[in-house]
């Protein structure tokens, strides 16, 4: 799936390698991760599973040490060459790191894809140096979309599939609440430092085309899921516990 030409050309990774794509909700949400950390000046940042690279140039830019692993040949490729970001053409679940260690490890939108969720936070919190931060973006599958997909199957007898079809991506695994990637980061030895959400932004992760009607009422529910603090999108970053850090 990761190989497919259209993979690579779907709007998500497209509109990332758009210098002039200022408005993207994820540069808002880099800059709001980026804001968090206070500064990279001298530290180390993986971002695991890179794709077109923004998120790279953002923390370069912010003064980090920053690279990139990502299964993809051709992203890795592209997004190294455009933004002049040192990225790694390898699978996460077989890759070391290098160097002594990271600050920071990212994952964008990628705990979902992956076969061992626990495994993959393990191997992460093991490249982090002591009291080093792991940040993790990913589905909420407690929000209002996610909710309100599932009443209308069951209420319409099955038929009504369109929305669970849309909400849960072939290329996903898994999904989670805010209470399993909380359990997730405990499991694998880290301390819950913030957890944040944020709104679909419907159009940015449709791969598939849909009717006008389904585009406005996802757009309603969206901002709808702010107002009952159950958005799509949720944020947890979580600290290496160390013997002489205890978590909090």
């Amino acid at each position: 799936m990761y190989a497919d030409a259209d993979y690579h050309s779907a709007g998500y990774f497209a509109d990332q390698f758009d210098e002039a794509s200022a408005s993207l909700p994820e540069r808002a949400i880099y800059a709001d991760l980026l804001s968090l950390l206070h500064g990279g000046a001298g530290k180390r940042l993986l971002d695991v599973g890179s794709g077109a690279g923004l998120f790279l140039r953002m923390a370069s830019e912010a003064g980090y040490q920053a690279e990139g692993v990502e299964l993809s040949s051709a992203l890795a490729e592209r997004s190294a060459a455009q933004w002049g970001v040192r990225v790694h053409n390898a699978d996460f679940a077989h890759w070391n790191g290098s160097g002594e260690g990271y600050d920071v490890v990212t994952m964008w939108d990628f705990l979902e894809h992956v076969p061992d969720p626990l495994a993959t936070m393990r191997r992460a919190s093991g490249l982090l140096r002591p009291q080093g931060l792991l940040a993790v973006l990913t589905i909420d599958s407690s929000s209002l979309f996610n909710v309100l997909g599932a009443a209308a199957y069951r209420l319409s007898a099955g038929k009504a599939s369109r929305p669970l079809e849309l909400l849960y991506d072939r290329r996903h695994t898994f999904y989670f609440d805010r209470r399993h990637t909380r359990m997730l980061a405990e499991r694998a030895g880290l301390a819950v430092y913030e957890q944040r959400f944020y709104r679909a932004h419907l159009g940015r992760w449709l791969s598939v085309p849909i009717p006008w009607w389904m585009r406005l009422g996802g757009d309603a529910v969206d901002l709808a899921s702010l107002l009952v603090r159950h958005p799509y999108r949720q944020l947890l970053v979580a600290r290496k516990a160390t013997p002489a850090s205890p978590r909090q």
